[in-house]
């Protein structure tokens, strides 16, 4: 077992030198491990191969905090990661070998809207003084580093009040010219609705929702970016009309038309995101930015929602995908 953690101390120390690349780490009963580099899954053919006992070793020295009856019982667990600076949050959960864990990385330094390669017209939506903006995007796609960014960018150029609730935590923020309070489902809130009401009595002028999930989230997120707040979430979906519809059927027919009457009045940007990997080993992401025009706004509140895109004018800030595949590629950094 100690040869075991010696090795893990020196993977955990290379990903510290590499957060940029890899992203997850996966180790399961009675076989080798596997990490993520840049999107990639890579099995490493090390002379290690975890017998159930060694897991649970595993377990004990980097996840002392979990109780082993309560997995034995529940079959999966979520549980913190933490080694020296590197950061995570890992899944133990039982399967037909024993037991496996998937540790999701979590990068210690934020990248900068111009590093992310972030639009103009979705930098400028930190100046907005209230209203909805929705990043979409597959699992993995980098919503939350596109989110956390631009919450960067409002501190430090803004003095706000900023809340974020998420689940979980990925990136932490230190106070510059903003107040920025974090809070995970889970374990600072139980719910990302319940964070959220309870934000509209914190006096937020930002507040960051990782996720919306639910009918009673997307409402109270509709309703605090009408009265005042600039909100900030993500919906997993792939395209910014995707995101369109998937709030709308968050509620019964009955209510659409109100629905799209609030999200024409209220939102500032949908985005769409997907990441790409580049020539130089690295992934950027292409955009797609649709943004409250009287023309797009009318197609909401119509209903007609897939003539969107005939009004998507780029002089305006506007981006289709395509077109933002084809900036990477002019700037050679895509086939």
């Amino acid at each position: 077992m100690k040869e075991i953690i010696k090795h893990f101390n020196g993977v955990f120390n290379n990903i510290i030198e590499n957060q940029d690349i890899i992203s997850d780490i996966h180790i399961c009963t009675n076989n080798n491990y596997a990490i993520r580099n840049i999107g990639n899954l890579e099995i490493i053919n090390s002379s290690i191969a975890f017998s159930k006992d060694e897991i649970i070793g595993f377990i004990k020295h980097y996840f002392p905090q979990v109780n082993l009856e309560k997995l034995e019982d529940k079959g999966n667990m979520d549980a913190e990661f933490n080694y020296n600076d590197l950061r995570g949050r890992a899944n133990i959960f039982k399967d037909r070998a024993g037991i496996s864990i998937a540790i999701r990385i979590f990068k210690n330094n934020i990248p900068s809207e111009k590093e992310l390669k972030i639009p103009l017209s979705l930098q400028k939506m930190k100046d907005e003084p209230n209203g909805l903006v929705v990043i979409s995007g597959a699992t993995g796609s980098g919503k939350s580093t596109t989110l956390a960014s631009l919450i960067e960018g409002i501190n430090k150029n803004y003095a706000k009040r900023i809340i974020t609730i998420e689940d979980p935590i990925e990136y932490l923020h230190k106070w510059d010219k903003s107040i920025i309070s974090q809070r995970e489902v889970g374990k600072d809130t139980p719910s990302f609705n319940e964070g959220l009401r309870s934000a509209l009595r914190q006096d937020p002028d930002i507040i960051m929702v990782g996720e919306m999930r639910d009918q009673e989230t997307v409402a109270t997120a509709l309703r605090a970016a009408q009265t005042g707040h600039l909100v900030l979430t993500t919906l997993h979906t792939a395209t910014t009309l995707e995101a369109i519809n998937r709030i709308i059927s968050f509620f019964p027919s009955i209510s659409h038309e109100q629905i799209r009457d609030e999200i024409a009045s209220c939102f500032r940007a949908f985005v769409a995101q997907k990441l790409l990997q580049t020539k130089n080993k690295k992934r950027y992401a292409a955009f797609e930015v649709l943004l409250n025009t009287d023309a797009t706004s009318h197609c909401i509140r119509s209903g007609e929602i897939n003539q969107i895109p005939i009004y998507m004018d780029k002089n305006l800030g506007m981006i289709k995908m395509e077109e933002s595949i084809q900036g990477l590629r002019n700037m050679r950094l895509i086939d």
